[in-house]
């Protein structure tokens, strides 16, 4: 009773001290830092299981942890991944309310294509920062993280990336059998038991076809370079100059730019061509 007590009083704090944040979260569907964060990393809702809980997907293989960790604050990285589960809270609580069940969300942890070498201890602390304190201030939201196309080394990632979490999240952590889903020679998602839920009684058209399903990639999930909002990336050797050429539309428009370096530091000019 006494760390219950303890965890509720320091939610209450928590949420007192950034109301409006998590108001303004709540209005807009959006965290604090994420389009930033989203310009390295590939995560998206799709869908759900049997009509219910929320699926958060993350495709580790096309993120750039390290580009990430070296254009964020370790501090912003931990208050996006906090204040984002503001916006699975919601979600989660308004299907609650409407089906009298209590709806958890599930993460889908996509590891196809990623590299032994791409990960960041920077960012798995982050990660541990950000799940400690969800596990108390969002004690009931996460209902279960399943990896699917595991690589080989697996164990290697996972036993580097496992001290930073917390027990909780690590007891609801499953690793799916499922692997290479994205290729044309491996069975369709329904050779996996949890895939198989997924698709329900909508067939493979509810899952991605990134994951063994029939669903076109959505948007949000694209590799990045596909995307809206995809970085133009320039390499600059050192005591040489690179040109980038962007088209502005005449009359009444504002040009504005964003450079992020991943590493040293570069000087930059902008000249308006007629």
């Amino acid at each position: 009773m006494a760390e219950a007590e303890r965890a509720i009083l320091a939610t209450i704090a928590w949420r007192t001290q950034h109301a409006q944040i998590l108001a303004d979260t709540v209005r807009t569907g959006i965290a604090p830092y994420e389009e930033k964060f989203l310009k390295f990393q590939t995560t998206g809702y799709s869908g759900d299981l049997g009509g219910l809980e929320p699926l958060y997907i993350v495709r580790t293989g096309l993120c750039n942890i390290k580009g990430l960790m070296n254009s964020m604050p370790s501090a912003e990285v931990a208050d996006f991944l906090l204040f984002s589960k503001e916006v699975a809270h919601h979600r989660c609580d308004q299907l609650t309310r409407k089906t009298r069940q209590l709806i958890k969300m599930i993460t889908v942890i996509d590891m196809a294509g990623f590299s032994l070498f791409g990960g960041d201890k920077r960012f798995y602390q982050a990660l541990g920062d950000s799940s400690k304190k969800s596990a108390e201030y969002y004690p009931q939201l996460l209902g279960k993280t399943v990896m699917i196309n595991t690589p080989g080394f697996f164990r290697a990632v996972w036993g580097a990336f496992a001290v930073f979490m917390p027990k909780s999240a690590l007891e609801k952590t499953a690793v799916c059998p499922a692997t290479g889903t994205g290729l044309a020679t491996t069975p369709d998602a329904t050779s996996c038991p949890f895939l198989q839920r997924w698709c329900g009684a909508g067939g493979t058209g509810r899952v991605p076809d990134f994951l063994g399903g029939t669903m076109p990639c959505p948007e949000q999930l694209k590799p990045r370079a596909e995307c809206s909002n995809a970085l133009q990336k320039v390499t600059v050797n050192a005591r040489s100059s690179a040109s980038i050429e962007v088209e502005v539309p005449a009359g009444g428009f504002t040009a504005a730019w964003e450079v992020l370096v991943e590493d040293y530091g570069v000087g930059m000019s902008a000249i308006l061509f007629p």
